[in-house]
């Protein structure tokens, strides 16, 4: 089959799914399940499929379009893009998906929603693929916005609770505000081109990525397109980069993602860890020749990954739920993922995505399966034991864990010391985050594992191990964090005199027509991966010293840093500074505009009708068809004629 089929194929395969499932079986469970897997698992066939012919020596790329709208002069096209970026994001999607999907017909068995859960995860994946495959800014907007509303539907799926329901508005408006930005940016990027086209000859307005770039990558357009319209260019891209920063939960639009675990677990591996928190670093990626050429763009990136990541991780200490810690893990390690997109590594950002993916997700399904087989119970205070009871998910958790931390030779060390590398070289500040931040993720994942599975059982359930169905896609997302990190070994690396095949493939030759020539080569740095390393191992000693020998006594050590530790509990008042604004402002903004509109805007209204209607009464008076009333206006008329000719002269 040809490439534009198998793309179609990765594309509606989950689609399809969706419609079939909800028009005619959402009273099957089984037959539900079976469809969304099956729906699923043939999109990654015909990624992989693809992948077999874009991933070789030298890769190849296309866009496979249909005119789909035509405005004016404007040509917007639906289509496919096929290359390597795309392929690779679709494999996350897809690969992990599968994962995902499958342990979802184990963990949802009992659930009443079962066939509406499959038809809304399979929408939810269509989506993703969309965003994945796009070929333009309109599309991807498209899709974008249909990702918000699945997910929407997924975090809101318990709506008997009030909490879900919360998280589920919260989530979407919150994302509308980065969708706004997003939206402005795209429409100030297609205006300045539009304005260019008139004075600088090769400069033709268009949505399509492919169009854009070369406009970007041409040395003598770009010289006359920077000279009248850099400022333009510039804020347009970082408008665009808001629906990044909301969708991939960034600082200060970061709050939505801890709330949305009040979803099921399999929507918070696939959503909050592997695919839609992830597409906003794909879509800087996708459009990186946006912001290449701006230092200022690239610094705003870099730093507001940098403190994402920081202020995430330091969350995640004083969280009790064993979802929120990876939900604020997944906080900080998109962090790390945005600032090396700032620091012109991108090749890092989507080498941690891919990672990132296998061991979060891995980590999320974990904490489902604890939380399934200790009966819903998800404090990690009324855990601890569950390695003699639960040892497939306690080993593969512990795995993930270490993947995480980056501890050699596991996939996160690799992808890890790429970003880490990136800062040593670009911005020493970012660099110590980096560091302090690895060493931070250590100890609150050795804290979560040491609370959740060792030391003496502390809850009142009968734990027991999952069943086949939840734990066979934890073994293979274990097998994955262990080997991932492979597909990019760096140049340097026991005498490597090239970079590693993902490198190769998404900016080889016509590889990633996304990215700007000239990125710096990913190099390994023996002492970059060396204090990276020490401060992983530092964080699981401070881990254990705390939580599993209790050398030191956590009530006194709370007690010590009470103040930072309430502002960590109250996460930073972000909540509360949002809270403040919408009673506050908003709300009298609000009863300010209900006041105009009701004591000022509607009385001139009603008093101009009131007017019209008096002044139309009148008139019907005199017109009512009674000769005398004619009679006497035709003699006052010619009486005020006369007066007037008479006086005037």
């Amino acid at each position: 089959m040809t490439h534009e089929l198998l793309g179609y194929i990765a594309l509606f395969a989950p689609f399809v799914a969706a419609c079939v499932i909800t028009l005619f079986t959402l009273r099957s469970k089984a037959t539900s399940g079976g469809i969304a897997l099956a729906g699923i698992v043939a999109a990654l066939v015909a990624t992989v499929l693809i992948a077999v012919d874009v991933f070789p020596a030298e890769p190849t790329t296309a866009a496979y379009e249909i005119e789909w709208l035509a405005v004016g002069g404007v040509t917007i096209p639906f289509g496919i893009q096929i290359d390597a970026l795309s392929i690779l994001m679709s494999l996350i999607v897809t690969g992990v998906g599968s994962c995902i999907f499958l342990y979802s017909t184990g963990y949802m068995k009992g659930e009443d929603g079962y066939s509406r859960y499959f038809a809304c995860l399979s929408l939810f994946a269509f989506s993703m693929q969309g965003i994945v495959f796009s070929t333009n800014l309109v599309q991807t907007f498209m899709f974008w916005e249909l990702v918000g509303v699945s997910s929407y539907a997924l975090i809101g799926y318990y709506f008997h609770k009030p909490a879900a329901v919360d998280a589920g508005k919260k989530a979407f408006l919150t994302n509308r505000i980065g969708d706004f930005g997003m939206t402005v940016g795209i429409l100030l990027l297609f205006y300045t081109l539009v304005q260019a086209s008139e004075t600088i000859s090769g400069v033709t307005a268009s949505f399509t990525f492919d169009h854009i770039r070369a406009i970007y990558q041409d040395e003598a357009i770009w010289t006359q397109l920077v000279q009248s319209h850099e400022t333009a260019l510039m804020w347009a891209g970082l408008l665009i980069f808001t629906g990044a920063v909301a969708k991939s939960a960034q600082v200060p639009l970061h709050v939505w993602l801890p709330d949305a675990m009040e979803g099921p677990t399999p929507v918070s591996a696939l959503m909050h860890a592997a695919t839609m928190v992830a597409a906003g670093v794909y879509l800087v990626a996708r459009t990186y020749f946006l912001f290449a050429q701006f230092e200022m763009a690239l610094h705003i990136i870099a730093w507001m990954g940098g403190i994402t990541a920081l202020l995430a991780a330091a969350m995640a200490f004083v969280q009790h739920d064993i979802k929120k810690v990876l939900a604020y893990s997944t906080l900080s390690q998109l962090g790390y993922m945005t600032m090396a997109l700032g620091l012109l590594s991108p090749v890092a950002a989507m080498f941690h995505l891919t990672t990132h993916a296998c061991f979060k997700a891995l980590l999320f399904l974990g904490s489902g399966s604890v939380i399934h087989g200790c009966h819903h119970e998800q404090d990690m205070r009324q855990m601890g034991g569950l390695i003699k009871k639960m040892p497939i998910t306690a080993w593969t958790f512990w795995i993930g864990t270490l993947a995480l931390a980056g501890i050699f030779p596991l996939a996160g060390f690799w992808s890890k010391d790429a970003i880490l590398s990136a800062a040593s070289l670009e911005n020493t500040w970012l660099y110590g985050i980096g560091v302090l931040v690895a060493l931070m993720t250590a100890a609150y994942m050795g804290r979560c594992c040491i609370l959740t599975f060792h030391g003496e059982y502390r809850g009142h359930a009968k734990p027991h191990e999952s069943p086949a169905t939840m734990t066979i896609p934890l073994v293979i997302l274990a097998v994955a964090s262990l080997f991932a990190g492979l597909i990019n070994l760096p140049k340097g690396f026991f005498g490597r005199e090239t970079g590693g095949w993902l490198e190769h493939a998404l900016v080889g030759s016509a590889a990633a027509p996304s990215w700007s020539a000239g990125l710096p080569v990913e190099e390994f740095h023996p002492w970059v991966a060396v204090w990276g390393t020490v401060a992983a191992l530092a964080g699981i000693v401070l881990a254990v010293a705390f939580y599993g020998k209790r050398w030191v006594s956590i009530d006194r050590f709370v007690s010590a840093i009470k103040p930072l530790h309430t502002l960590l509990e109250r996460k930073y008042f972000f909540d509360d500074a949002y809270l403040w604004l919408v009673r506050e402002v908003q709300q009298r903004f609000a009863r300010l505009c209900d006041f105009v509109e009701v004591y000022i805007l509607r009385w001139l209204v009603d008093t101009v009708g009131a007017l019209h209607r008096w002044v139309g009464g009148q008139v019907r008076l005199i017109l009512d068809g009674h000769l005398h009333r004619y009679v006497t206006v035709a003699l006052v008329g010619a009486v005020l004629i006369l007066s007037y000719v008479l006086v005037g002269v």
